[in-house]
């Protein structure tokens, strides 16, 4: 597989205060390396604290490691310039946990949407409309009222337009930090095969953020385990899940409630209540 993403050896420190103006270093990432291919998705498991969203942070450039390098598509991204990084970083986006946090409530969902568009330049406002309504379209909220505010929107109904916005510029990567753990599980099953047509149909990669190796299990093709900033174990998902190898990868799966399998695939429209 042709690799899109190559992150190696990462570290990340961050200061802390230690009073009577004393400071120390905690080594959050420790000599970290992973790699993402072209349409694969790749699980990020661990627990809260075991440095999964700072890597998450480094290899998207909005975090500089201490050491090592991060390659997209052939690019040094931490060697780039300010013009050139926010090129390169059009081709990546992130999906949050919550939508209703990290969407702007004040603005309207063709706002939210657009937004990414019209930061790019280049696009006509008739052709940005036109674009907006395909998202719209893609994510299965065709006939929501692109006047309306995410506030309005149950929370399956918000992801999805997180989803959208993520979209709009036609990324090659998407790091998805907890997508579905703040959905009621019958949404979760929803956003999963949402995220599952949408990859096949558009050749996306994914970074999946998550405690919950069950929903791993059914999205993703590896699996990489964090503990205390350290790699620990990875490998393809259904080899780790079977016949994990290390005792924290055992306690992990041990303790992942289990979710309902989701049905296949289709086009829907999430109607489920808020949170």
């Amino acid at each position: 597989m042709i690799e899109l993403l190559i992150a190696n050896n990462l570290v990340k420190r961050f200061r802390t205060s230690g009073g009577f103006f004393r400071t120390s270093t905690t080594d959050i990432l420790k000599q970290v390396s992973l790699n993402i291919g072209h349409g694969e998705t790749v699980g990020l498991v661990g627990e809260s604290g075991s440095g999964k969203t700072t890597l998450a942070r480094c290899i998207t450039g909005m975090l500089t490691p201490e050491e090592g390098d991060v390659q997209f598509d052939g690019i040094d991204i931490h060697a780039l310039n300010r013009q050139q990084k926010k090129h390169c970083r059009q081709a990546m986006a992130m999906v949050y946990q919550n939508p209703y946090l990290s969407l702007n409530p004040h603005f309207t969902l063709y706002e939210l949407i657009a937004e990414p568009l019209e930061t790019a330049g280049n696009m006509r406002e008739r052709d940005r409309q036109e674009r907006v309504a395909n998202l719209m379209a893609q994510v299965g909220l065709a006939d929501i009222p692109l006047t309306q505010r995410v506030t309005t929107l149950s929370g399956g109904q918000a992801q999805r337009i997180a989803i959208a916005r993520a979209l709009a510029l036609k990324p090659k990567l998407i790091v998805l930090d907890e997508p579905t753990s703040a959905l009621d599980v019958s949404v979760q099953a929803q956003i999963l095969n949402l995220l599952v047509a949408l990859k096949e149909s558009q050749n996306l990669s994914y970074l999946l953020i998550t405690h919950n190796l069950d929903v791993v299990r059914y999205i993703c093709d590896r699996v990489i385990v964090m503990s205390e900033g350290v790699i620990v174990e990875q490998g393809e998902t259904e080899n780790v899940m079977t016949d994990p190898q290390h005792a924290y990868t055992q306690l992990l799966i041990q303790s992942t409630p289990h979710l309902p399998t989701p049905p296949p695939p289709k086009q829907d429209t999430d109607t489920a209540s808020p949170g």
